[in-house]
């Protein structure tokens, strides 16, 4: 097992099992890192046992109900892009359950089982907002004779990952949850090492200048950039997934493998939030 105890998110992850109304992360995470810290071992342990099955599982359902390659495939890129990022920015972040989510999303719709791939996003979408922007993607490709497996898939994905905080956090928690998870990311500023921050620390470097920076929300974030940054990315953020979305329906007579990567980068490149982490999303 790779060496996670002294992982800042894994205590993270530790801490938000007890009380997850105090949770960044959806009910449904919440309701993971609750049960994680129910066995006999130490969190850590648990962790990285529930990893294994997840990677061990993804594997066999590409091999079962995909091509061989495909498992082939899951299998050569996460351990290369785990080596490639170093296991504190992959195995011991919560970002590497989601990669697989949406690799399994992206497989199960270029091998025409649609009603995976949909269940798939949607709980990739339960673990983290995120993937849910590729939802619409989902439904431009699907064939039109797909697209009612998409959204049987989809339904069955919303139920499970509401009936199971629900019945693991209980209503009240789960709602408290979320409300702490709104309020906790709309008071995120512009991430150190996103994009925007990026291009105004070098443009201040290149003057002779530091940047003044500040660390909350367990993340260092540039003091310098305010809301009307945050804004303007995340308008530009929105205009580029239309874009995507529209040269997507254009040409989705070709079945394409690259738009739900590119998708991913597109996320990680224009966010005004960056964590190392998150090229997990679209690295293998």
């Amino acid at each position: 097992f790779p060496y996670v105890q002294f992982s800042n998110d894994i205590d993270v992850f530790e801490k938000i099992a007890g009380p997850v109304g105090t949770s960044e992360y959806p009910p449904l995470a919440s309701s993971l890192f609750y049960a994680l810290s129910l066995p006999g071992f130490s969190f850590e342990t648990a962790w990285l046992i529930f990893l294994g099955l997840m990677m061990i599982g993804a594997a066999l359902y590409a091999y079962r109900f995909c091509k061989t390659e495909d498992a082939s495939i899951l299998i050569i890129a996460t351990f290369v892009s785990i080596y490639l990022i170093g296991v504190h920015y992959s195995v011991a972040r919560f970002d590497i359950v989601v990669m697989l989510l949406i690799f399994m999303s992206w497989r199960a719709s270029l091998n025409d089982r649609w009603k995976d791939s949909g269940f798939f996003l949607i709980l990739a979408s339960a673990l983290k907002l995120t993937p849910i922007v590729l939802l619409p993607l989902l439904y431009i490709l699907a064939p039109k004779n797909a697209q009612k497996r998409l959204s049987y898939g989809v339904f069955v994905g919303i139920v499970v990952s509401v009936l199971i905080p629900i019945f693991t956090l209980g209503i009240s928690q789960s709602t408290e949850n979320v409300k702490y998870m709104l309020k906790y990311h709309s008071e995120r500023g512009v991430g150190i090492d996103s994009t925007w921050s990026g291009i105004h620390m070098l443009a201040k470097n290149l003057n002779g200048e530091k940047v003044e920076t500040a660390l909350h929300h367990v993340a260092h974030h540039n003091a310098e950039l305010g809301n009307s940054v945050t804004f303007a990315s995340t308008i530009i953020l929105i205009l580029g997934l239309l874009a995507i979305y529209y040269f997507a329906w254009k040409k989705r007579s070709e079945k394409s493998a690259v738009w739900i990567p590119l998708t991913m980068m597109w996320i990680v490149f224009a966010s005004p939030i960056l964590s190392p982490q998150f090229v997990m999303w679209f690295y293998p």
